[in-house]
């Protein structure tokens, strides 16, 4: 059985903040104080533990200790069994009593400032999605920052920018953005979802045409780590993709024969398609038999590059062997940008 631990003070909270934590010791005590040193009072803090199986949660309630005063606003949800990612995150939502929502992982930090400064635009834009941009950290690279975009901007032109229809990218994470939480009311997450499950609920989200606003600040820092889920290539990364190819299907169904989020959803099943082939956990003909209806939407996505898109284009025509020539040359070319890369960012 769950354990659950919970306190509630007779005000409600501005913001519920949600925090699923799952084997996260090194990392935890930096994010709780990180949160706990918001200069905006009456925050709710929600946090879920996956059944860790390291020291998470009494590395947790250690800081918890150091913050009496908080403690009507502190919860600490506990699984016997691990649920998911996907799961933790709409049990938070459930459980939340602010008025707005936003996610932090419990490996990340947050600027001190960043909650206060996000529901102060949000209450003089009156916007129902406030966003900032997002600093990338780590052991193994050097500082940056990623510079989404600022002010106002047409939902529908985010979804394509974080779908890829659009050559802008725009991160789709929940940790950056402030949302209203009626928005949440009616949003669905497919049953064992590890990976992209942020992007599908804020699909849902801006599919009800909020207004959102930007603000040009660093006020999220995301912490990079080896072997995270996008960088791997195995039959879990498979799984994930067969799990969010036909959600996306179905959430296209009620685009309302919207031209720009069809072709923008589409964009997404295209960059699904292509983690699927290097996934190395299927054979090139099964892909081509069950998706090859795909073959002439390939150019909806503007973020793949040429090469990305030949290979691809050659597994869903059935050309088997030039998409492995294809493939094995982009994994070279992939390890030498890499190299590259972190020599830089160091």
């Amino acid at each position: 059985m769950d354990n659950q631990s919970t306190n509630s003070g007779g005000q409600n909270p501005i913001i519920s903040v949600i925090i699923p934590i799952y084997n996260c010791e090194r990392y935890m005590e930096e994010c709780a104080v990180s949160l706990f040193d918001q200069t905006l009072k009456n925050i709710e803090y929600i946090f879920i533990d996956d059944a860790s199986d390291d020291q998470s949660l009494a590395v947790l309630e250690s800081v918890v200790g150091r913050y009496p005063h908080l403690s009507d606003f502190i919860r600490i949800i506990r699984h016997s069994v691990n649920k998911g990612i996907s799961h933790s995150r709409m049990e938070g939502i459930s459980l939340a009593k602010g008025e707005w929502i936003i996610y932090c992982d419990a490996d990340d930090i947050v600027d001190l400032r960043a909650y206060e400064k996000m529901y102060s635009v949000a209450c003089v834009s009156n916007a129902d999605v406030v966003g900032c941009d997002l600093r990338y950290f780590g052991a193994d690279i050097k500082s940056f920052i990623s510079h989404q975009v600022e002010g106002g901007i047409d939902s529908c032109r985010l979804i394509c920018s974080i779908c890829g229809s659009d050559r802008k990218k725009i991160h789709g994470s929940l940790c950056n953005k402030l949302i209203n939480k009626k928005l949440w009311e009616n949003v669905k997450m497919p049953a064992g979802l590890s990976y992209c499950e942020d992007v599908m609920a804020l699909l849902q989200i801006l599919m009800l045409n909020p207004d959102v606003v930007y603000i040009n600040d660093p006020l999220y820092h995301y912490r990079v780590r080896k072997g995270s889920l996008i960088d791997t290539k195995d039959k879990n990364m498979h799984d994930q993709c067969l799990i969010l190819i036909p959600f996306l299907e179905e959430l296209k169904k009620s685009c309302n024969d919207e031209c720009k989020i069809m072709s923008a959803i589409d964009a997404k099943i295209i960059a699904l398609l292509y983690r699927l082939v290097n996934s190395n956990a299927d054979s090139y003909k099964s892909i081509y038999e069950r998706y090859n209806i795909y073959k002439d939407r390939i150019d909806t996505n503007c973020q793949l590059n040429i090469f990305e898109k030949w290979h691809l284009q050659s597994i869903l025509n059935g050309n088997f062997l030039l998409g492995e020539s294809i493939g094995f040359c982009n994994n070279i070319g992939y390890k030498v940008i890499k190299a590259i890369k972190t020599a830089s960012h160091k």
